[in-house]
């Protein structure tokens, strides 16, 4: 919950229980609870709690190439875009506004074969990595839970070529 509003309430139960230390609160015990994840968090929990600092913005990446020309079925009435970044990463980007969910899938072209003899397990030691991370979520378990919290999952796999 660190970086959430945090709003005081009393418990409303004989007891209640702390979602961070586990300890059992007594009946009207000054407590937090968590507006988004709905985290109850004891008084001593809170005092220990520090804001997270936030990372700074993350400029967009330019786009080298696009094209909103990509073939398709007739009755396919989804949009479609095409962009390949300075990077040489292509992605294709597909809108359904019908759609009630939202799916992201990235192939990187690359799997076992790839490893360096000296190096057995590389590729799929970098898939692992691509999940532990980042600057808009720096804890090793942030992404996972920011995806669960909004309904996401995320799923790898390395195969042996691709």
């Amino acid at each position: 919950p660190s970086g959430h509003p945090l709003e005081p309430f009393a418990m409303e139960d004989e007891f209640g229980e702390c979602d961070l230390c586990g300890c059992d609160q007594p009946e009207d015990a000054p407590m937090r609870s968590c507006r988004i994840c709905d985290f109850d968090v004891c008084q001593s929990c809170t005092a220990n709690l520090a804001p997270r600092p936030r990372a700074a913005a993350v400029p967009p990446v330019p786009v080298v190439e696009r094209s909103d020309d990509i073939r398709k079925p007739a009755i396919d009435g989804r949009s479609y875009r095409y962009v390949k970044l300075p990077n040489e990463l292509r992605i294709v980007l597909v809108s359904d506004g019908e759609a009630d969910k939202a799916a992201a899938s990235l192939d990187v072209a690359v799997g076992h074969a790839c490893d360096p003899p000296e190096l057995p397990g590389l590729a799929h030691f970098l898939e692992h990595m691509l999940f532990l991370g980042t600057a808009k979520y720096p804890d090793e378990d942030d992404y996972t839970t920011f995806l669960a919290q909004n309904g996401g999952a995320s799923n790898a796999y390395t195969a042996f070529e691709n």
